[in-house]
């Protein structure tokens, strides 16, 4: 794994580059300082999105604010806004939680 570099990035609306553990940072960033959640989110790739978070070594204080990426996302590819809204409000928040304090997602004990 690379450290805190990234090649992993949208290739165009809705799609990414393919995520790769392997040769990139699961908590680093891109040439666009994107980390490889708001990426995900950004395209709506659900299944890359879960590869990520699921990652033991993700670390969700570093992911970034996903406000703009799912914005983006809805906008884009309204149909798959829709699916990763249904993941993100059940499934990742089962895991994580929002520490507003801080003003970012925290894994839960």
């Amino acid at each position: 794994m690379n450290r805190n570099s990234n090649a992993y990035q949208l290739s165009y609306a809705g799609q990414t580059t393919g995520w790769n553990p392997l040769d990139n940072d699961i908590n680093g960033k891109n040439a666009f300082s994107m980390t490889p959640a708001q990426v995900a989110v950004q395209a709506g790739d659900v299944d890359e999105f879960v590869q990520i978070v699921s990652h033991p070594q993700f670390n969700p204080e570093m992911m970034g604010s996903l406000a703009v990426f799912f914005t983006i996302c809805r906008t884009t590819t309204p149909e798959r806004h829709k699916v990763f809204m249904q993941y993100f409000n059940n499934e990742f928040r089962r895991s994580f939680s929002f520490d507003a304090s801080r003003q970012v997602f925290v894994r839960m004990h």
